[in-house]
């Protein structure tokens, strides 16, 4: 009772911690050049059940990327990632100043 008290998030900021977190772990995966465990990490963006609904809300056109992108690395493998690299830090870097902003507007 005299504990000390959690306080809990609201869950569209919950939602966008998580998101950044997943962008940190994908970061890695692609600079590592790592297929499979990018194509893994890539479902945390698409599947609804995870943050597929947020990324559709609030970054429709990013969410469609990378859905493309698992799709061509599956068929295409690492070449494809090697070519693309630059590009798909890029866009996780965008996202997460994107949400940097959302988070710091949500605190202010």
């Amino acid at each position: 009772m005299f504990g000390i008290t959690r306080k809990q998030l609201p869950k569209p900021i919950k939602n966008l911690k998580e998101i950044s977190q997943a962008i940190q772990a994908v970061r890695e995966s692609i600079e590592e050049e790592d297929v499979d465990k990018t194509m893994d990490l890539f479902e945390e963006f698409i599947d609804p059940t995870k943050s597929g609904e947020q990324m559709i809300e609030q970054f429709f056109e990013e969410h469609r990327e990378i859905r493309l992108w698992k799709i061509r690395l599956k068929d295409r493998g690492v070449d494809y990632l090697i070519e693309n690299k630059t590009k798909m830090l890029n866009l996780f870097d965008n996202v997460e100043v994107t949400i940097t902003k959302k988070l710091r507007n949500e605190i202010a």
